[in-house]
């Protein structure tokens, strides 16, 4: 059985997410995993405020979707 993580990082894969921007933390161990095994580009960032800019930026830029990797939270 698959886990949750593992069928998050699947979908963002589908939706054709590239880079995930955040920050590591005990919450999302099992996520970071997850994007260990798969094609997703983790980007670390060292505040939660850039965590949250760096994505629309980035997409902003290259038109392409990215994503936000909180310690609590997801956000696409």
């Amino acid at each position: 059985m698959a886990k949750a993580a593992d069928v998050v990082v699947q979908c963002l894969e589908n939706e054709g997410v590239e880079y995930v921007f955040g920050i590591p933390g005990e919450e999302n161990l099992d996520l970071l995993e997850s994007l260990r095994k798969s094609k997703i580009k983790l980007v670390l960032t060292r505040h939660e405020q850039s965590a949250g800019y760096c994505p629309v930026d980035y997409s902003e830029n290259d038109r392409i979707l990215n994503s936000e990797l909180r310690e609590r939270a997801l956000a696409v």
